[in-house]
């Protein structure tokens, strides 16, 4: 089981926060007033944007508002985000089921479209030592370009490129549990080989139904 791994989606599995929230957080908590005025624009647009269903629009917008902001600075503030409000508000049934695949033996990962700066203080706080996470793309100066470092992960995480990071931490997908909750994690739960459902949403509820996956909650 040594080499086996139980991967958790980040969003709606352990944290209630959408990634766009932690975006507009950080953009918003900008030093300068210009960027925190072209965050405020961005985001108008961003949220129609995911309500409409184009969420990787949203997001590019989103992390747009990032642009010119230091790593150092992106650092700290994804540690000050993660620390103030995804730690505290953490599942407690998603805790619950990371810490029984803990004591089961299997080897622990972090799923999330979000940034690294975030992923990983929460990641230190749950004992995990994978984090599969976006990062901003920098400068030669160390400034956010406004755009991810490609290969970027997208709203729904699967398909060739999760496959290529996990395998990268020695990490086989097709002899992986996971555990998502919205209907974006459909393909990374129809991948692995044992699927988990974890308080669905409606859309993810009738798959594992119809698929006959594990729901908790």
């Amino acid at each position: 089981m040594e080499n086996r791994a139980a991967l958790f989606r980040l969003e709606g599995t352990l944290s209630p926060r959408p990634t766009l929230t932690g975006a507009a957080w950080l953009s918003l908590n900008a030093r300068r007033v210009r960027a925190r005025m072209l965050g405020l624009s961005s985001f108008a647009l961003a949220g129609p944007l995911a309500l409409g269903g184009a969420a990787s629009r949203a997001g590019e917008l989103a992390w747009s508002t990032l642009e010119g902001m230091s790593e150092d600075r992106l650092i700290v503030l994804g540690e000050l985000y993660a620390d103030e409000h995804v730690i505290p508000d953490l599942s407690e049934v998603g805790v619950e089921l990371l810490e029984r695949c803990r004591t089961q033996g299997w080897r622990l990962a972090l799923l999330t479209d979000n940034l690294d700066v975030i992923a990983e203080p929460v990641a230190r706080h749950l004992g995990i030592d994978v984090v599969i996470a976006n990062s901003m793309d920098l400068d030669e100066h160390g400034r956010a370009t406004g755009k991810l470092r490609e290969p970027v992960l997208g709203p729904s995480l699967g398909g060739r490129v999760l496959e290529a990071r996990l395998a990268g931490h020695g990490i086989d997908l097709r002899t992986a549990c996971a555990y998502g909750s919205h209907r974006d994690d459909s393909p990374l739960l129809g991948a692995v080989a044992l699927p988990c459902a974890v308080t669905p949403d409606r859309g993810l509820r009738r798959m594992a139904r119809d698929l006959d996956w594990p729901v908790v909650g």
